[in-house]
């Protein structure tokens, strides 16, 4: 030990017990109080010190505020089973500039510009949300847009050198029975009903900060992180970062050992710091087989900023030592891919910060391999270190685990991304910006690689929004940036996969497509063909010039011959066949908007929407107004809900605690759709909300859709504006029976009004 680390608890206490206004003034603390109650309204959650973590209770969960798509469970198998050994589980620890950013929210909101939003998702085993807090939930539109593609998602609980009372993390109760007692933590157990709460799957648990000696025991650490781990269920994660060793000293090792490993195989997960090498990863392996750990459970640390060039301050490192991270964060995920353990890339939104003007062309250059521009600028100078490091050949999608798409039982996406445009006459609504946000909506997207030429042409897709859509075009293809991925079957044929798939066969399989195709030559002809896992393929025929809704039947397969393996649909592609001339460098040939594929059989059971209405919340400058509704056969108490039951013979689609088989709901507001909630509660827009107080009559409609993207249920509601008034109001009679009249009543008990409903 050296002398630095027998001060620092000195340090420490010293710190910790200097009266508050010498480190944080009060008008510094209600500050944070209050952004935090506005950041509230956004669905977002965090905490800054353990009495605010302590005081907090399940019941104080804002249902905006909580993810509702439960975790989809992936097919069990990857695209390359075979080679799976040679490729790296990634985890991506998403620190980007505090986080907590307004394109976050929950609903859509309006923006000036297109920010991270995690499109790769495919080639992604774990999202951990991370910001300088004490207690960091992820805000539930990453949550929801995570899980609908199969991610495991973190929260943060964080312990820096400024950090107070950090004894109070392992205190500890005992509870006694009539034949055991035992300790629990009740820090442990606030996690784990926040996990559970917000919707979300576990905890990365950083520790950068020293205990005070008399309250340090590594005992009562693997103690926290046992139960916490319990807590969190079977499904649960908790990873514990290189930091604390079990010695009570903030030492990074860079590797899995002795002196983390205790705290490592109680959490069941580590990630380790950025300096490690070859050795280092070596090393961990051996540990981890040793201590009976998954060797995908130890995750190798890359530091993303670790390219930059700064004026001042040291240089960051990571593997590679010299030019690691940045455009050349794939020569790390290579080399962790060979060990077995996964790899764990830090700011992964690095260009949006770093190059925000070229942050999808280096976003794309560090996954896809795709060429830099050579015009590209950043804030490292001349030296161009993004590309004196940049090589095509560690592409991160090279060197890192695909899985498939959808889970054993279904597969539905209607491609929308994380931003949409729309038309002008919507920019009131989103704060007159012609862009909005819409991250907890991303579906599931396909991945396209660089091109191949086929004929002088190569087929290729985009995803386009407003509305959402793959467009297939052909274009040239020595234009590596068309993002094509076309494969050469014969001269005449191209071959464009979308989706790497694992759905389970079963007797009445359905294909549902929805698309509209350009008119072609007539030497031309389009097919989505569909590939099982003994090869066998099954086609579908594009009409030459359709705009329609499509759905086939797949005829049953039961087993495939090899060992008696279930029969798997594991690819959907499409198939252009033919030579055409294209008056268009870049030629439309057909658009795809929805495909789905699952169970024919008639849902089970009906949800209806009811008890539409608006009430207002708040106070001051938190006053503001929500549409709320209900559905009673979602809220049954007597029923038990889990998080998610995918299971072949009992339910194909997925089911929420909080909404039930519903995946979002639309808002409408006079015929004029408004946004979605993913919660039966929506905050309307201060526009909308003006014109009730305006006394404007309003008809009010909610659409609620389900997983599959099918309409389940819709309601509406007219709604008499109630006029303005300084006093406050809340609804006091009419609500739940079929009395059409709403009363208001001023929070002072003045009568305001009436509100006239009626049923559409």
């Amino acid at each position: 030990m050296g002398w630095r680390d027998a001060l620092r608890p000195i340090r420490n206490c010293i710190r910790d017990n200097l009266p508050i206004l010498s480190r944080d003034a009060d008008d510094e603390v209600e500050k944070r109080r209050r952004q935090r109650r506005i950041d509230g309204l956004k669905g977002f959650a965090y905490f800054d010190t353990f009495e605010e973590l302590e005081q907090w209770l399940p019941d104080d969960v804002d249902p905006i505020g909580r993810a509702n798509t439960p975790l989809i469970s992936r097919p069990t198998d990857t695209p390359e089973a075979d080679n799976s050994k040679h490729l790296a589980n990634v985890i991506l620890i998403h620190d980007y500039a505090g986080n907590y950013h307004n394109y976050e929210s929950v609903q859509d909101i309006g923006v000036d510009s297109e920010s991270y939003s995690c499109e790769y998702m495919q080639f992604v085993d774990t999202f951990v949300y991370f910001s300088h807090k004490l207690v960091c939930v992820p805000p539930p539109a990453w949550t929801n847009s995570l899980h609908r593609n199969g991610v495991k998602v973190l929260g943060t609980f964080l312990i820096e050198p400024q950090t107070p009372h950090i004894e109070r993390m392992l205190r500890k109760e005992i509870f006694r029975e009539p034949r055991n007692q035992y300790w629990s933590y009740p820090i442990a157990q606030k996690l784990a009903q926040m996990a559970s709460s917000y919707g979300f799957d576990g905890w990365l648990i950083n520790i950068e900060k020293t205990f005070p000696w008399r309250e340090w025991n590594p005992q009562s650490m693997r103690g926290f992180l046992e139960q916490l781990k319990f807590e969190l269920g079977k499904e649960g994660l908790v990873v514990w970062y290189d930091s604390l060793t079990f010695y009570n000293q903030v030492h990074y090792q860079n590797c899995l050992d002795e002196a983390n490993v205790h705290f490592a195989t109680a959490a069941s997960s580590i990630l380790t710091n950025y300096k490690w090498n070859p050795t280092l990863l070596n090393y961990s392996a051996r540990l981890a087989k040793n201590h009976n750990m998954s060797l995908s459970r130890v995750v190798a640390g890359i530091d993303v900023w670790a390219q930059n060039i700064n004026s001042g301050g040291r240089r960051r490192v990571t593997w590679p030592r010299h030019d690691g991270g940045g455009t050349n964060t794939g020569q790390g995920v290579a080399q962790i891919s060979t060990t077995g353990l996964s790899a764990g890339i830090f700011a992964p939104a690095w260009p949006f910060e770093h190059c925000p003007e070229f942050a999808q062309e280096v976003l794309r250059s560090m996954w896809d391999g795709i060429t830099l521009p050579p015009d590209l600028r950043c804030g490292c100078g001349p030296a161009k270190p993004h590309h004196r490091s940049f090589s095509p050949e560690y592409a991160i999608t090279k060197h890192a685990k695909e899985f498939r798409a959808g889970s054993d039982s279904f597969f539905y996406t209607n491609f929308e991304r994380a931003f949409s445009t729309h038309d002008h006459v919507f920019n009131e609504y989103y704060d007159d910006r012609g862009l909005h946000a819409q991250l907890g909506a991303q579906s599931i997207l396909p991945h396209f690689s660089q091109p191949s030429s086929v004929g002088g042409h190569s087929v290729y897709g985009e995803v386009r929004c407003n509305p959402s859509r793959l467009t297939i075009l052909a274009g040239d293809a020595s234009d590596e940036n068309t993002k094509s991925c076309s494969s050469r079957a014969d001269s005449n044929m191209t071959q464009l996969c979308l989706f790497k798939l694992g759905v389970l066969d079963r007797p009445n399989l359905r294909v549902s497509v929805r698309f509209c195709k350009e008119q072609t030559a007539d030497d031309m002809q389009m097919e989505l063909t569909f590939r099982w896992n003994d090869d066998l393929v099954q086609q579908m025929a594009i009409p030459r010039e359709a705009c329609a809704n499509y759905t086939t039947c797949l005829p049953a397969r039961q087993h495939i011959n090899k060992g008696f393996s279930p029969a798997k649909l594991v690819e959907v592609q499409l198939c252009v066949t033919g030579h055409a001339p294209f008056a268009d460098k870049n030629a439309a040939l057909v658009e795809f908007y929805e495909i789905l594929i699952k169970d024919g059989t008639p849902p089970e059971e009906e949800c209806a929407i009811e008890n539409l209405r608006v009430e207002r919340r708040g106070a001051g400058e938190l006053q503001h107004h929500r549409l709320i509704w209900e559905c009673p056969a979602c809220q049954d108490d007597r029923r038990e809900f889990s998080d998610i039951v995918l299971e072949p013979c009992c339910r194909a689609l997925p089911f929420s605690k909080t909404t039930g088989p519903f995946s979002h709901f639309l808002i409408e507001v006079d015929g004029t759709a408004i946004g979605r909630a993913h919660a039966m509660e929506y905050v309307l827009q201060d526009c909308i909300a003006a014109r009730l107080v305006n006394e404007e009559t309003l008809m009010f409609k909610v659409t609620g859709v389900g997983f599959d993207g099918r309409t389940i249920s819709s309601h509406a509601r007219q709604v008499e504006g109630f006029g303005a008034t300084d006093y406050g109001w809340q609804l006091v009679q009419g609500l739940g029976t079929s009395d059409s009249t709403l009363t208001l009543q001023s929070d002072a008990g003045r009568r305001l009004g009436k509100l006239d409903v009626t049923e559409e």
